[in-house]
Order: structure tokens, then sequence, then C-alpha cells
């Protein structure tokens, strides 16, 4: 058991290659936004962080992106907030890991779509894509359906002098042209 574990460390290889003047620039700017917007910016100064710590993150040789949106985290930390009110503060101890859960779940690794071997004929070599969301055979058949509704006309009254004079005519033409 501990040796598959080992294999399996082995294989994961990962890399940072952030450096320190960049580190300490994001974490500058992320402090100076969190103090001038009283807090409010948190979310958006957080996902900016994590952000740039995906951009220079690499696991084996996969780029890491971050696909968090501050607006996303906010509304998260608002809740969790209110959680924490109504608990007297006690659900305030779970808020850290309820944000690490946050951030690992909009952390992912970036595709790399492949190019063919040979640099005559280098074309694009596109993922299949999963059959539920091309295969019309997979949906359900009240996707497809589509009802022609027929509009049954009123027939023309003779004491109308809209209809008599053939504006309606004019108008079902007007409408046939467009």
């Amino acid at each position: 058991m501990a040796n598959q574990q080992t294999e399996k460390a082995q294989a994961l290889r990962s890399e940072f290659n952030g450096g320190m003047l960049g580190y300490l620039g994001i974490s500058l700017l992320t402090f100076i936004h969190i103090l001038f917007t009283l807090t409010i910016g948190t979310a958006w100064a957080m996902c900016r962080f994590w952000r740039w710590q995906a951009k220079h993150t690499k696991l084996n040789g996969k780029q890491v992106v971050f696909t968090g949106k501050g607006g996303e985290l906010f509304s998260s930390l608002v809740i969790w907030f209110l959680l924490g009110v109504i608990t007297v503060g006690i659900f305030w101890l779970w808020v850290p890991v309820k944000m690490e859960k946050w951030r690992v779940e909009h952390t992912r690794l970036k595709e790399h779509r492949a190019v063919a071997a040979e640099p005559d004929t280098a074309e694009e070599i596109k993922p299949e894509p999963t059959p539920f969301y091309t295969d019309p055979s997979v949906l359900p058949p009240c996707v497809y359906v589509r009802r022609k509704v027929e509009k049954k006309e009123k027939p023309l009254d003779p004491n109308d002098p809209y209809e008599s004079t053939g504006a309606r005519e004019a108008t079902k033409e007007k409408a046939r042209k467009k």
C-alpha cells in the first residue's frame, strides 16, 4: 500500500515558476485592494491572488488555471457571514475551510489541443465532444418537438371600415416581405 502511494507521489510533478518580486507585488496589491475597499473587495482581491498563483503553477507539465469569479465568492462570503451571525460566530470557524474548498473547486488543469505531427498538414485535432451535448438522440424528444400553430383568420366583417379597405391584406403582405 505504501509503495503505491510513493509511486503516485513520484508520478506527480508540480512546479511553481513565480518570482519573489511578482509574489510580493500581487500580495501588496491584494492587501491594498482589501484595505481601500474596507474588506468589501476581499472576494475580488483573493480571486486575483489565486489566479496569479495558478498562472505560475504547473502540475505534470500542465498549466493550472483558476476559474473562480469575485462575484461568486462574494455571494458565498455574504452567506457565510450571515450564518456566522445567526450562530453567534460558531460558523466562522468553518469559513477558512469553506473558502479553501471553494478555491479548489474552481481550480483545474488547462486543456491543451494536440497538433498533428507532420508540419505540412498541421491541423488542430479537436477533442471529441461529449455525446450528451452533441448527439440529438440522447436528449429527450420534447427538446426537438416544435408544433406549428396555425392561426385561424376571422371572417371579414363588412361593417368594419378597417377590413373593408383591404388594410388587413396590406399588413399581411408587409409581414411576408420581412
